[in-house]
């Protein structure tokens, strides 16, 4: 499908726990609007959305991880693309205990229809507070569960919107966007990135 209604949510992550984690790493989100006429505020609504996903992650980062949730709103596809002036919500990790490693972090992975790398989103979710992982060393069954339940709230959430919206994969290749239509969450604790 076409990207023209798809904007680019982008999630700046900083620590003050973590020294390594030296300047923001980001998440990146691709929401599109299924709105006649997409507007300003179906956007907020929809930055509103993603602020609720790292609400509800909060217990599983330290209090001094800070997210900046829709720090920058563009537009994808187009010759040139723009700002869009959404309003930047600031969530704050809630645990009290220590972090774990810098560089790990728990893995989801949503898929569009198409096959392809191309169709595949990852986030990186983390820095992680240390009960996080398990006493194996993979991420806990309980951050697992409460992974999947924050991504599924967030797809409720923008679906039920006034201006219904929903997650995808953007490729840039092909400029076009993918609904996720499936998900998951690696058992194993992945590096974390600075974009994804």
């Amino acid at each position: 499908m076409p990207a023209e209604s798809t904007r680019e949510f982008r999630v700046s992550i900083t620590s003050s726990d973590i020294p390594l984690l030296s300047g923001p790493a980001y998440n990146v989100w691709h929401i599109r609007n299924d709105a006649a006429v997409p507007s300003l505020a179906g956007w907020n609504a929809a930055n509103v959305d993603l602020a609720a996903f790292y609400t509800a992650m909060a217990p599983w980062f330290t209090n001094g991880t800070g997210f900046l949730v829709g720090d920058r709103v563009v537009t994808v596809g187009a010759d040139p693309n723009t700002y869009e002036g959404v309003t930047p919500i600031a969530i704050a990790g809630t645990d009290t205990g220590p972090a774990t490693a810098a560089q790990l972090a728990a893995l989801l992975t949503y898929r569009g229809a198409v096959i392809g790398a191309s169709h595949r989103g990852r986030k990186y979710i983390g820095p992680l507070e240390q009960t996080a992982i398990d006493s194996g060393g993979q991420i806990s069954a309980t951050l697992i569960t409460a992974l999947l339940a924050a991504y599924d709230g967030l797809v409720s959430a923008l679906a039920a919107n006034s201006e219904p919206c929903v997650v995808g994969v953007y490729s840039r290749l092909f400029d076009q966007f993918s609904q996720a239509v499936t998900r998951t969450v690696s058992i194993r604790p992945a590096t974390l990135a600075s974009r994804s």
